[in-house]
């Protein structure tokens, strides 16, 4: 059984092994970069909890582990990492996208990775686990360390970025859209001038404002949920380039947004503010850009 994703001279098996049929340069160390998607993001969230898995993790693989270090980011994230004798496990998470980005380096052919991988995509509960790269690092002929050329190994990476603009603009995108469900909500959702307010300061800082907007009308009906007592709100507000829907769940503590700018904004500041106005625990977003045809 293999992974899905071809490594950088062979395969990783689903014992950890390596299976080539290519004469390869012996090399000091071993790095899997691995992607996790449609994670549970509540265990993205938790660093006690992922600490714990990758402790077992590392510990599952036969590997010595020295010290653990796992820190929380505000509004959310978690980053961590393990260092172990034969060298680390690290991750890095995105819970507003069900992601997780891990990192693991050997200097040791003993280790079981594959044990170790598939064991972080049953507790991540990932549903897609790709292998982004499996390589020699410090690879060696005889004595002599083998330089190669950036350009040989990192070709295939050239069309990415992680910066949010460049990619808008590069879409040459009209607008930019932000989808996201919010969770353990502290603001008073029942209260209709704290909706009003919080749709206000949102309007005001998508159109870059120093303050609220003051000069808008927001948009207000309650509804009750099929087959239940519940109530839920609807807010909505269209100004200057700025649309914002809204559903508030007073009794769940949580809301669905959908937004639209035409002028770019930045996802992660965005989804930030949202997070600090609104008082969330946590959030998930998606983003679409958008463009006329």
């Amino acid at each position: 059984m293999f992974f899905e994703e071809k490594s950088a001279g062979g395969l990783l098996t689903q014992n950890g092994g390596y299976e080539s049929h290519e004469c390869v340069d012996h090399a000091l160390g071993r790095h899997l970069l691995v992607d996790f998607y449609d994670c549970d993001p509540a265990v993205l969230t938790d660093s006690v909890l992922l600490e714990k898995i990758f402790l077992q993790a590392a510990a599952a693989s036969g590997a010595t582990i020295l010290k653990s270090f796992f820190k929380t980011f505000s509004p959310q994230g978690v980053s961590g990492f393990i260092v172990i004798s034969e060298s680390h496990f690290s991750i890095h998470s995105w819970p507003e996208h069900d992601y997780a980005a891990v990192d693991i380096f050997t200097c040791s052919e003993n280790l079981d990775l594959g044990t170790a991988v598939t064991f972080l995509q049953e507790k991540l509960f990932s549903d897609r686990m790709i292998i982004r790269s499996d390589i020699g690092r410090g690879l060696v002929r005889g004595n002599t360390l083998i330089q190669k050329n950036a350009s040989e190994n990192e070709a295939a990476n050239s069309n990415y970025t992680i910066c949010w603009k460049e990619k808008f603009n590069h879409f040459r995108a009209s607008g930019i859209s932000f989808m996201m469900d919010l969770s353990d909500i502290s603001l008073d959702l029942a209260g209709r001038k704290k909706l009003d307010s919080f749709m206000r300061a949102l309007c005001g800082y998508l159109r870059d404002h120093e303050g609220p907007v003051e000069d808008l009308a927001v948009f207000f009906n309650e509804s009750h949920l099929p087959d239940s007592k519940r109530t839920f709100v609807t807010a909505g507000v269209e100004t200057a380039g700025v649309r914002i829907n809204g559903m508030f769940f007073p009794e769940e503590k949580s809301a669905f947004l959908d937004i639209f700018s035409e002028r770019y904004r930045d996802p992660r500041h965005t989804a930030e503010f949202i997070a600090s106005q609104t008082s969330a625990e946590a959030y998930r977003m998606k983003v679409a850009f958008r463009r006329h045809f």
